[in-house]
């Protein structure tokens, strides 16, 4: 079944969440889709009353979020729901029904690091959307005021082309460059042939978007550095992950995840689409 036109934001009430839900109404609106905005009270595992009821404050933050949504973009369509249980659950289990799935980018500290956060963890492992965290400045938020280039990390996997795909469009609606960034460590004799692998699979994005200002960058050294480094002039960064099963494993790919926790701009991982979802997209 295709994914709906909708983006669905989560929220917590922490001022990470607003900066999220501002980019996902200019989002939603640049897409004509649907905001649904979703906050999960995290029900407590052993409660000693059968009837725990919501406490009012957990019941309102869906209620702001939708103000802040409104107030962002006037032309925002959304929607508010609040829900109880398991938030990581919940959110990956909203992704089913997204095109996008969008959280704050909270900054975590070394325990943290470990488990990578509860929500944003299951949802960059999980979410069969791509999801973006939002993280940066205020004035990276309000596409009118962007500035910083769009960054795509491209590796020689499949996962490459849904990441260019979505990088160029972003760059194309909000009128920002592409930096298609490829990184690893080889021998500098092989850098020429890099350079053609890489405008190899950019032009066909070019293609499509050709009013896009471009730089391609092959670096000889570690992807996570490369990427990082070019984080900190970076609107968003956007890498692709391949998708996970049974067979593959649960676990986000290294760099992905590396450059998820760590980036200082907000983050759009892309995971690569399987054959049932393309005929999916063909059929609708």
């Amino acid at each position: 079944m295709a994914t709906s036109n909708i983006v669905v934001v989560g929220v917590d009430g922490s001022p990470e969440s607003a900066l999220a839900i501002e980019w996902a109404a200019h989002e939603a609106v640049r897409r004509d889709a649907t905001l649904r905005i979703v906050h999960v009270w995290r029900t407590p595992a052993y409660p000693t009353d059968p009837l725990l009821e919501m406490p009012p404050e957990e019941s309102a933050i869906a209620a702001t979020a939708q103000r802040i949504a409104q107030h962002a973009n006037a032309a925002v369509r959304c929607e508010a729901i609040t829900e109880s249980g398991s938030p990581p659950r919940c959110v990956v289990g909203f992704s089913r029904d997204a095109s996008l799935l969008v959280l704050g980018g909270h900054h975590r500290g070394l325990v943290d690091r470990v488990v990578f956060g509860s929500v944003a963890g299951g949802a960059l492992t999980h979410a069969t959307c791509p999801v973006v965290l939002v993280r940066g400045q205020h004035s990276l938020i309000n596409p009118a005021t962007v500035t910083g280039p769009v960054v795509v990390g491209v590796d020689h996997g499949d996962s490459a082309y849904d990441a260019l795909d979505f990088a160029a469009g972003h760059a194309s609606t909000y009128g920002l460059g592409l930096v298609a960034v490829q990184a690893w460590e080889h021998p500098e004799s092989q850098e020429h042939s890099a350079a053609d692998l890489l405008w190899k699979k950019v032009r066909p994005h070019l293609d499509r978007y050709p009013r896009v200002d471009f730089v391609s960058v092959v670096a000889n050294d570690s992807p996570t550095t490369v990427l990082l480094e070019w984080a900190a002039k970076a609107s968003l960064l956007v890498v692709g992950s391949r998708g996970r099963n049974a067979l593959t494993g649960l676990l986000l790919g290294s760099v992905s995840a590396a450059v998820a926790n760590d980036a200082p701009c907000s983050v759009a991982v892309v995971k690569v689409k399987t054959v049932a979802q393309m005929l999916d997209d063909l059929a609708s």
